[in-house]
């Protein structure tokens, strides 16, 4: 991995920072995979960084654990990770806009970069391809 590739500024590399991440257990196989992808991403990037791993039940759930992570601790940066495969009724959509603003919102009240990687998609195959 290239920092070129990547555009990643070397100053990024000169610091280590304390990220916490949250992330669902629903779907957990893949979920153990977009897991284990984002850690490999963020100890590339920062190799000296602290990694702090929180589990919710599923999606819904994440801006609960968020918060009390954001409450209980002092971090850099929270990772929120999840995975909505929508179906054949509205509830993944309806789930899926709840949840953008409860971090946007938590992101603001604890000054806080928060980042929202809680994938929507519409198939398994793009569930595995995304989280693979």
């Amino acid at each position: 991995m290239s920092d070129e590739i990547l555009n990643v500024p070397s100053s990024l590399r000169e610091k280590s920072y304390k990220i916490a991440i949250v992330a669902s257990r629903f779907n957990e196989a893949l979920m153990e995979d977009l897991l284990s992808h984002t850690k490999k991403e963020l100890e590339a990037l920062s190799p000296g960084s602290e990694l702090s791993v929180y589990r919710s039940p599923g999606s819904l759930e994440i801006p609960i654990i968020t918060k009390r992570v954001a409450m209980k601790e002092s971090f850099d940066a929270i990772i929120c990770l999840g995975l909505i495969m929508e179906g054949g009724t509205a509830h993944g959509d309806i789930l899926a806009r709840s949840l953008t603003p409860q971090i946007l919102s938590l992101s603001s009240e604890y000054n806080l970069p928060i980042i929202n990687e809680i994938l929507i998609v519409s198939t398994p195959e793009q569930a595995y391809e995304r989280c693979s």
